[in-house]
């Protein structure tokens, strides 16, 4: 088995706990008052340690863990009954839907072993993975749909740490990855709050040009109609209807969605159609 404590001290303590503040407050956003749902491997422990004490003191109401194990998870795929693997905790997952439901903000940390079922029956691995799919869709929508604030962060565990530094000793890997983890999050330098609010305040600057210019295009008076009875041949290249048929300027086919304040920082919150390339104003 894995010693907790030696890939642990691989770990710089000061950056790991930058990393649970900066999920909290800028990848998270968490709001006085509003609960936190949290997952994460066991193995993580350190960092769900740090991220309920941020959440705690960003006025978090209740923190709920939920941990997971891959000696645990192994032990079912070897061990379990077969029927079971057309099931899931349902009563678990409608718990979620519920609290997301009641504001509840959804954080989850990565960072298992992603070849710890290559070697089981995948059968099995792909039944599991329908029953838990179709039991986590009413949580799911909750948060494709940015009904709720979430955030998913990676924790550099060591059978991670091994599948991407194969030749490096165990305490050696698990150094590299965190490295890699606390670069890509910006947590590597001491200032690492101050260099999200800069970091963030560029992205809103170049999305806000693009969703301008964007509009402006928008607003160019479309040219005028054209009777399509007019020329015996569409656009498309086949033939047209003889009846005459105005064309107007393209229209989408369908509603976008509303756009949502919880979005990917910088990320475009216009919405565009097959058949027209000028997006909506980002609300």
């Amino acid at each position: 088995m894995t010693d907790q404590r030696s890939s642990a001290s691989s770990i710089d303590p000061a950056k790991l706990d930058r990393l649970a503040e900066v999920a909290v407050k800028v990848g998270l956003g968490l709001r006085p008052g509003q609960d936190l749902l949290l997952t994460a491997p066991a193995i993580a422990l350190p960092l769900v340690r740090r991220i309920a004490v941020h959440a705690y003191k960003a006025g978090a109401g209740i923190v709920t863990p939920i941990l997971s194990d891959e000696e645990m998870t192994l032990a079912r795929y070897r061990h379990g009954q077969d029927n079971s693997f057309d099931r899931a905790a349902g009563w678990l997952y409608e718990g979620m839907a519920k609290a997301f439901s009641g504001n509840t903000a959804r954080l989850a940390i990565v960072g298992d072993n992603p070849m710890l079922l290559s070697g089981e029956d995948p059968s099995k691995v792909a039944r599991a993975s329908k029953a838990n799919s179709m039991a986590y869709q009413p949580a799911l929508e909750k948060i494709v749909n940015f009904d709720i604030n979430w955030n998913i962060i990676s924790y550099p565990s060591p059978s991670w740490a091994k599948q991407v530094f194969p030749n490096e000793p165990e305490d050696v890997a698990v150094g590299k990855l965190a490295d890699a983890i606390f670069a890509a999050s910006r947590v590597d330098r001491e200032d690492a709050m101050a260099n999200w609010a800069s970091h963030n305040a560029v992205l809103r600057e170049r999305t806000n040009w693009l969703n301008g210019s964007a509009s402006a295009r928008c607003n160019t008076p479309a040219p005028a109609p054209i009777s399509r009875s007019a020329s015996p041949t569409a656009m498309n290249g086949r033939a047209a209807p003889r009846r005459r048929r105005t064309a107007s300027a393209a229209t989408p086919t369908s509603r976008p969605k509303k756009s949502s304040p919880r979005r990917i920082a910088g990320a475009s919150t216009a919405t565009s159609s097959r058949r027209s390339r000028c997006p909506t104003r980002a609300r």
